[in-house]
Order: structure tokens, then sequence, then C-alpha cells
């Protein structure tokens, strides 16, 4: 009812060609921005009349506290609040405060810098019953888009005074742009996570979904890292989920679980939007499964855990575009800091992840992506000290012991994180700890035939090692598993060095693996144009898990 009143009342507004003054046309331009530094994050629906510069906005949603229930994809879903907002600028007169506004006016011409958003206004004021001479949006002229910028500069300003922290005054906070929907790649509608489980073969699709939604409900369950769980234990868990996962599909079908989440339940709301975005049971709906997902998130009602899980999918929610536009970016860093809010010392696999992953490599780029997340770079630094606190363990075990924990063929750069995964040679006569990848599958005769003659001389018990091999990296697996662990050190083009680690892979499949990541490195540095991310990536470290996943496939994911 309100909004259909306010309709009326726009409509019956005067429509001079001019401003008040006479000295400026009656001109607005308008486009949309996400402003990061206010907490919680919000679009913003910012206007200007270039002529006189002068500049208002508003926020999407009105309700400021509600910022991060709205984000839209496209301009489609972003034209309803986008013309509501509209419509409330020109009758109040640009002002909430009477004695400050102007004289309640509707625009000659509204234009903006966005083909799909100008096409979306259009037909959303026509759904309202806009009259048809307000309509009609006009394109931007690009010769406008220095005034606009310093007019957005300078309502920008005045936005970080008046609702951001304090520090924001004098931090160097990065403007946002207009949002562009024209030059948005829209994700796939069948998540990547799905399509890698089943290798596009439809007939396991149903069973991909359960599996994809069973691994990221895991992942971002809020996790203490520093307890390791061998593969065996994973997989375990994983076919428990999956199973969970199956009987609550059966026992609890989508309108049951959608009537729950809209009376406020926040583990339905969770389930809700996981099913939306997978297509369990539905096709698979993105816009619908974040609006879910945000409900569980700030549900009054919900543990801490459901909130913080349902933050953790959010995360991987705002990762899906490919490649992620900044507005995705930083959204993701909040939602990540929302999880350690909740869980400091426990925040999920995924948080961590996406932090190491994805946001940390940006920093050089976005100074200002961590502002006010320092909750996430504490715990970025508590994960550090672990994996440094756990690599120096392994690095004591390994000076105590080398032969037990590396292969003496010359070249062959295999590790473990258990001494019992290199053992002793099998064959009677040559027992000692120097040829341990016979016990792992490789050849023995193959292995005899290359490193004989340097092993033939140490070829005794407790001996040490029969070959000081350089010409490999040597680092510590990061701790020790239950079932212990082979790693492969490969060093990239970029300097950077990736540590495949497997508990499931013979150590020929392993290698392959390796190989076939050497090459795809060494391409796609033929072949950049721009330089890395980082300016210096020597040094860095990655680990990699790889491992013979519950549908039979080589699965990778970084730890």
């Amino acid at each position: 009812m309100a909004v259909k009143e306010d309709v009326k009342k726009f409509n019956s507004l005067p429509r001079p060609p001019r401003m008040p003054s006479g000295n400026f046309l009656n001109e607005w331009h308008f486009d949309l921005r996400f402003v990061h530094c206010l907490q919680p994050p919000s679009h913003i629906l910012f206007l200007v009349q270039p002529g006189s510069t002068f500049a208002h906005f508003e926020f999407l949603p009105n309700d400021r506290a509600k910022g991060m229930t709205f984000f839209p994809e496209t301009a489609k879903e972003a034209a309803p609040e986008t013309a509501k907002a509209l419509i409330h600028a020109f009758l109040s007169g640009f002002s909430d405060s009477p004695g400050r506004a102007m004289s309640p006016m509707a625009p000659w011409k509204l234009t903006t810098d966005d083909p799909d958003l100008q096409a979306a206004i259009e037909q959303e004021f026509r759904n309202l019953g806009i009259r048809n001479e307000l309509v009609s949006i006009g394109a931007t002229s690009p010769s406008r888009e220095k005034v606009i910028m310093q007019s957005f500069l300078v309502t920008f300003d005045r936005i970080k005074h008046t609702f951001c922290d304090p520090e924001s005054r004098s931090s160097t906070i990065i403007p946002p742009f207009s949002i562009g929907y024209k030059a948005l790649n829209p994700p796939p509608l069948i998540p990547a996570s799905v399509l890698r489980l089943v290798d596009q073969d439809n007939t396991m699709l149903e069973q991909g979904k359960i599996m994809a939604y069973a691994q990221l409900s895991i992942g971002c369950r809020p996790h203490d890292a520093s307890k390791s769980l061998d593969s065996s234990a994973v997989h375990e868990e994983i076919m428990t989920k999956v199973a969970s996962v199956e009987d609550l599909f059966k026992s609890q079908p989508m309108n049951a679980v959608k009537t729950k989440a809209n009376a406020g339940d926040a583990d339905a709301a969770l389930d809700y939007g996981l099913r939306l975005m997978h297509g369990c049971g539905c096709s698979p709906n993105r816009s619908l499964a974040r609006q879910y997902l945000v409900m569980a998130a700030y549900s009054p009602k919900g543990t801490s855990t459901t909130k913080a899980t349902a933050h953790g999918v959010l995360v991987d929610w705002y990762s899906a575009p490919s490649p992620m536009p900044q507005r995705y970016l930083r959204a993701a860093t909040w939602h990540a800091n929302e999880v350690v809010k909740l869980f400091p010392k426990r925040p999920s696999p995924m948080t961590l992840k996406f932090a190491f992953y994805v946001m940390e490599p940006q920093l050089n780029n976005i100074p200002d992506l961590a502002y006010q997340r320092q909750e996430l770079l504490d715990a970025m630094k508590r994960r550090t000290v672990e994996v440094e606190k756990n690599q120096a363990k392994m690095d004591h075990k390994r000076l105590e012991s080398p032969n037990r924990y590396k292969c003496a063929a010359v070249g062959c750069g295999i590790q473990s994180d258990s001494g019992r995964m290199l053992r002793e040679c099998v064959v009677s006569t040559t027992l000692c700890q120097n040829w341990p990848c016979v016990h792992l599958m490789l050849l023995f005769v193959v292995a005899e035939k290359e490193d004989w003659g340097n092993h033939k001389p140490f070829c005794k018990p407790g001996a040490p090692c029969s070959v000081i091999d350089t010409s490999d990296v040597q680092v510590s697996a990061g701790g020790s598993t239950k079932n212990g662990a082979i790693q492969l050190p490969l060093k990239m083009p970029d300097g950077s060095v990736i540590i495949l680690s497997t508990s499931t892979l013979t150590l020929e499949h392993l290698k392959e693996v390796g190989k076939d990541i050497e090459d795809q490195a060494v391409a796609a540095q033929a072949q950049r144009s721009t330089p890395l991310l980082r300016p210096n990536t020597s040094g860095i470290v990655r680990r990699v898990e790889v491992n013979i996943g519950p549908t039979g496939k080589v699965e990778m994911k970084g730890i």
C-alpha cells in the first residue's frame, strides 16, 4: 500500500525542465555502489545533478542494518529496491529532514551508465504504474564521468564521517565504483563443486549434488584446525554426512523445510539455502539460496554453530563468479570475519582456505580489503603459528633420522610425514632404510638398476642415506596424520612451492599429477601478459591434498 501511495504522489509531482534556480537542467544521473566500509557493508543509490554537482544517496535497502540482505547479481534483481529509492529521493526533496529538503519535484530526465540497469528500471517503472514521460531512462554521457566521480568522492567522504568507523576518516579507503551489471559473468546454473564430482556425467548428477551439499556443510562448520584427521576419518565423516543428508531429504521435503525456515527456524533456513544452491530436489536458484542463507546467518534463534556455518556457505556463494568481482570479494571477506567472531579459535576450513588462498594474495592490490577485519587477520596469524610449530617439530624429526622420511633414489623427491610410510627394503639381501620407495609400489628392479651403484656400500641396517640429493625441495609436511602421508614438493615458475600430499594415491600416480601441475604452471606463465598478483612469490609454500574421492576420482583441495 505504501508503494502505491508513493507512486501516486510521484506521478503528481511538478516536472520542470530546469532546476529552481533556472541555471541548470533538471537532469539526474544515478548508479549503484557497494560501500564496504559501512558496518555491515551496504549498497547505495547515488544520485547527482551534473550541472550543479548537487549529490544525494539512499541506502539499499532503506534499513541500513539489513545491508547484507541486499546483494543483487543482476540489474533485474536490483530494480525493485532501486526504483523505490529513486521515488523516495524525489518525494522527500533529497532529505528526510523537512527543514533541509528541497521542494519535491520529478526529474525531467534520468540517466545511468549501465545499459542493463537502464532497461531494468524502465520495466520496473512500468510495472509500478509510473506515468509514461517519467518511464524513459537515458544513457549517461561519457563526458560527464569526471564530474560524477568528483561528486561521488565528496559524498563518500560524508558517508565515512557520518556512518563509518572513525578510523576510516584517516585510513586510505578505496572509493567504490558504480556497479556495471552488463559486464558481470553469471555463475553457472549448476555449481562447479557438483560438476567436479560427477565429471559432467548426468547419470551421477543427483548423487553429486548430495555429495557437494555434504562436503560444503562439513567444510563450513567450525573446526579445530590443530587437530588433523586422517583420510579414512575424513572419508567416513563425509559418507556419514551423505547418508544423513539423504535421510533428511526423504523425511523433510522442500515445502516443509521452506515453511520452517519462513517461521524462523535457522537450521531449516540453512538446509533450504544449501538445497537451492545445489539444486537438490529443485532447480538451482542462487538468489533465493542467498536469501535463506542470510536468514540463517543472522537468525536471532539460531545457534552459533548454525550461524557460523551459514556465513561459511555464504563465503563459498560469493566465491562462485569467475573472475571474482571486487564487490563479491569484499562481501566474502565480511562473512569470513563474521565466522571468526563467532568461533575465534575454531573457524571453519572454508574460512581459512578463503583467507589464505583468496583474500591474502589480493592484499597487495587492494590494501583496504582487510579493513576492520582484524578478527580474521588474527585467526590467520594463529593458524600460521600452529603450522610453523608443526613444521619445526617435523623438521626436528627429519634431522634426527633424515633417511627415514625421504627416498634415497636420485631425483625422486618423495617425502613422508611418517617414518613407517618409507620402510626398509622388502628384499632380505638388502635390508636397510635407503630404498623406501620399493615399499610404495615402485618396481624394485628399476630402482636397483638406478641406485645400486651408489647404494651398495651403504646397504646395511641403520646406515646413513646413500645419496645426498640436493636437487629437490626439502620441506616439512606440517604435521603427521594418523594414517601417514607421502608428499611431493613442486617448484613453480613463480618461485613458490606446492606440496602435494596423499595417503591414497600410489607414488606413480602422485608423480603423474605433479607433472601435470608443473606443465600447466609453465604454460600459464608463458601465456600470462600481466604480472602475478603477488610481486614476489618466492618462498611461498602451498599445501594441496590429492586423494581418491568417494566417487573414485582424484580430488585436490588446499590445506
